[in-house]
């Protein structure tokens, strides 16, 4: 398979605060294909995603960047996958927490911070087959046929 190298993920920061402010997402990423790749001339397909973390794990939410079609080469093949977002689409986590006991809870806004990774995976293009036949043909070719 190939080897994905020096993923790096860009976010925009800065600019309108509000939910619907846009922020540019960027993947960059390297790609290097082996020999049999290569003289295969197999093609591949890499997607770029964006994938939520969280304390100790990676989180659960996922955000698409974009896909790449790349034919195997000598290389590398460096690449990059933009998309625009909204700050709303980013805020992975909630900005509300209660305090207090079960009794006494308080709800309060406070801005949690957000935390993305870009995740680069690269597979081949499988080509499927398809079948199909031609219409019947009849005749007698046996020892007593005239065809």
């Amino acid at each position: 398979m190939p080897n994905v190298t020096s993923v790096v993920l860009s976010l925009q920061h800065g600019g309108a605060l509000n939910p619907a402010a846009t922020r540019t997402a960027t993947v960059s990423f390297t790609i290097s294909f082996n020999s049999i790749e290569i003289l295969a001339g197999i093609v591949f397909k890499a997607d770029a995603s964006l994938r939520s973390v969280d304390p100790g794990a990676i989180g659960t939410e996922t955000l698409t960047i974009g896909s790449a079609i790349i034919k195997a080469a000598s290389g590398p093949f460096s690449t990059t996958l933009t998309r625009v977002l909204t700050r709303a689409n980013l805020n992975e986590d909630p900005d509300v927490r209660f305090v207090g006991n079960p009794a006494n809870l308080h709800i309060i806004e406070i801005e949690d911070r957000d935390e993305w990774l870009a995740t680069v995976k690269i597979s081949p293009i499988v080509f499927g087959t398809d079948t199909m036949n031609s219409a019947q043909v009849s005749g007698s070719w046996g020892r007593e046929g005239s065809s």
